[in-house]
């Protein structure tokens, strides 16, 4: 029986990018058995050739039905199924209430799967545009309580930022509506405190702010004025399955920790929580 590799549909917002990267890991891990032919057969398609065009073609719609047969093919759980018909709806929809409609359903079913999370998908790519948009976001929740304030809170960064970039922040925070101003004046989040992004992104956006985040962290060690620190490394020599597992078991931890942050009541302190998992050597056994 064919050993299956699961990619996170969870971090998807577009269905045909996850049926990409899906067949792509699969392949690369089973070259001779898995093809479209073999996923055609577990769904109950006519052929591979369907399965292929709605691989490959997006402009391909999908039915309720080949949904279906889809989840089946891909050996999806129930809740995974479900999710993947909100994203071909969402891909599909045709007008705004559709898609605000089935963007909040979306959001719902992540929410019931993990710890709650907020995912931002490609549209939203200018939240990082800049390391301290998310700065920002978390210490409006800490700190703010009127209206001066929040001009300083640039300030109350490692690597402080100007009052006029601060304003600017707190404004593209405002619309894209992950904060939202009360009738005090105050801002408060109006999201779920925990972001993930979405497998939409192209992997150059993801890399410009990783490595953002990666010139903040050698700051904040280099100054030893920063606070509290938690620093580990380790190189080690390990096979494609075993940095699966590692992969996989790390993404559990991290919804141990976004739980932590959903619960927390009284944050004091902005903190980055970084992962850096890359290879050092070439692979060895392609050489």
């Amino acid at each position: 029986m064919l050993n299956l590799i699961k990619v996170d549909i969870y971090k998807y917002s577009k269905f045909h990018k996850y049926l990409r990267d899906y067949y792509k890991e699969n392949k690369s891990a089973n070259p001779a058995t898995f093809s479209y032919g073999f996923l055609a057969r577990e769904g109950g398609f006519s052929g591979g050739a369907i399965v292929s065009r709605i691989f490959n073609n997006e402009n391909t719609t999908l039915s309720t039905i080949h949904c279906l047969q889809l989840s089946n093919a891909l050996g999806h759980s129930e809740q995974e199924a479900e999710y993947f018909r909100c994203i071909v709806a969402l891909s599909q929809a045709s007008h705004e209430k559709e898609i605000h409609f089935f963007e909040k359903m979306r959001q719902r079913i992540i929410n019931r799967n993990d710890a709650k999370i907020q995912m931002i998908d490609k549209d939203r790519k200018e939240y990082y545009s800049e390391w301290y948009h998310s700065a920002i976001r978390a210490l409006i929740d800490i700190f703010a309580q009127s209206k001066e304030e929040y001009v300083r809170l640039g300030s109350k960064l490692l690597l402080p930022i100007t009052k006029s970039q601060t304003k600017k922040s707190i404004a593209l925070l405002e619309r894209l509506g992950f904060v939202e101003k009360g009738s005090d004046g105050i801002y408060t989040i109006s999201t779920e405190k925990n972001i993930k992004t979405s497998d939409d992104f192209l992997p150059d956006d993801k890399k410009r702010f990783h490595l953002q985040y990666m010139k903040v962290a050698e700051h904040a060690l280099t100054d030893n004025a920063s606070g509290p620190q938690k620093v580990s490394s380790h190189v080690i020599g390990i096979s494609r399955k075993t940095y699966e597992k590692i992969c996989s078991d790390t993404d559990e931890f991290k919804n141990k920790i976004n739980t932590l942050v959903e619960d927390e009541e009284k944050p004091d302190r902005a903190y980055l929580y970084q992962l850096i998992f890359v290879p050092l050597s070439k692979d060895i056994k392609t050489e």
